[in-house]
């Protein structure tokens, strides 16, 4: 009630206010003649919800994100106003909270495209019309790349016949996260078939990336279990990628099932790195056993000190905690020398290899990897002593 009648005080005659469910309230703005004039009764609410309240005692500060739509874009229904108020009121709680949004053509786009996309990787999944690729991380041993591997499935591609709507280059960047939430541990028996590759070889480990929806499934730990006895794989070769973002949104649900995963002898990474807003004492009460640094600071580690800086503490915290560390997104020789120098043994990108399907990594455990590229030049590089990368020309391999 208290909330309600702040935000009714910063209304004008004949506005209307009315309390939708639980904290979400929808006002009716009448005689408006510009968006600002919309803008500007948002501001005012903004800044009286800011201000804290006292509950038994106790100050409590509150925010609120706002949708707007006006009804200039000419609508013959109430609902369709309604339901893009909603969209721009989402847009604003992703863009940050606390926070306000207008509605426009070009975010209804995007949110019909999105769900779009959403329901078409739903259907693959049912219809199984995906491939699944690998790309491999390699650990330094003894100062030399490659060491030992690990394959970590994730860029899943819809097969030629199958792509439909789905064009995995225009899309992929969007496909990803959005498929974190429609796959499901159905995806490990596949995968888990790889890692029992070239027995004779040093056991390989496979990495599948973990959705918030999976982490706050109470079965998952039961799922995973069931797989890795119809397939055989032992528990130590599998790896579970959380991203950070998804386990700061699952802290007390998630915390269970990564516990009883850690118990099982899975290893469990956080994904991504740097990019979300995790606490470190969460962080350190997590099972986890690897950071991985998220590509964005890779990419930039020789633009300046300043990002340079930023990997060197993100290795430095990992390895204070007792953890191993992943450099994501490796393309040249001068981040791999850079990495070394920091004492990061572990890295992905392309680099070593691009993600190849099953068939290719079968190769590529069995013969031996190929020679490495430079992946923004196209430059070939050979393996000679340690970490001494010697560039040659690009005649008859590819990348």
């Amino acid at each position: 009630m208290r909330t309600a009648r702040r935000i009714e005080a910063c209304l004008r005659p004949g506005d209307v206010l009315a309390r939708v469910v639980g904290d979400q309230f929808t006002i009716l703005l009448d005689d408006l003649h510009s968006e600002s004039d919309a803008v500007r009764v948002a501001e005012r609410i903004q800044n009286a919800m800011a201000l804290p309240l006292t509950v038994v005692g106790t100050e409590v500060f509150t925010s609120v994100s706002i949708g707007i739509a006006l009804s200039s874009s000419g609508y013959s229904r109430h609902d369709d106003m309604l339901r893009d108020a909603y969209t721009a009121l989402y847009r604003a709680k992703a863009a940050g909270r606390a926070r306000h949004e207008v509605f426009d053509a070009d975010m209804h786009r995007r949110a019909v495209d999105q769900l779009q996309l959403e329901t078409d990787l739903r259907r693959a999944v049912e219809r199984q019309e995906w491939v699944v690729h690998y790309q491999p991380s390699w650990t330094c041993r003894h100062g030399v790349w490659p060491g030992s591997r690990r394959w970590r499935a994730g860029g899943i591609l819809p097969r030629p016949g199958d792509a439909r709507r789905l064009h995995p280059h225009r899309r992929g960047d969007r496909a990803h996260p959005a498929a974190r939430d429609v796959g499901s541990a159905r995806g490990l028996p596949s995968d888990a078939a790889l890692a029992q590759q070239n027995p004779h070889q040093p056991p390989l480990g496979i990495a599948v990336n973990l959705s918030t929806c999976q982490l706050a499934d109470a079965d998952l730990a039961q799922q995973v279990r069931r797989v890795l006895d119809e397939t055989g794989l032992r528990p130590n070769s599998l790896t579970l990628e959380i991203t950070e973002s998804a386990l700061m949104q699952s802290m007390q649900a998630g915390a269970a099932v990564l516990q009883e995963l850690h118990e099982m002898d899975v290893h469990l990474d956080v994904d991504d790195f740097g990019t979300g807003y995790s606490s470190l004492a969460y962080l350190q009460s997590f099972p986890v056993q690897t950071l991985k640094v998220d590509r964005s600071f890779i990419s930039s580690m020789h633009s300046g000190a300043q990002q340079s800086e930023i990997v060197r503490a993100i290795v430095g915290l990992a390895h204070n905690l007792g953890m191993d560390v992943t450099a994501e997104g490796v393309e040249t020789p001068q981040q791999m020398e850079s990495l070394h120098a920091l004492n990061c043994r572990r890295a992905q990108g392309y680099f070593f290899s691009r993600p190849v399907p099953a068939e290719e990594a079968e190769r590529l455990i069995i013969d031996g990897p190929p020679a490495f590229w430079d992946g923004r030049s196209g430059t070939k590089i050979v393996q000679t002593e340690g970490l001494s990368l010697q560039p040659q020309d690009r005649t008859t391999s590819s990348r």
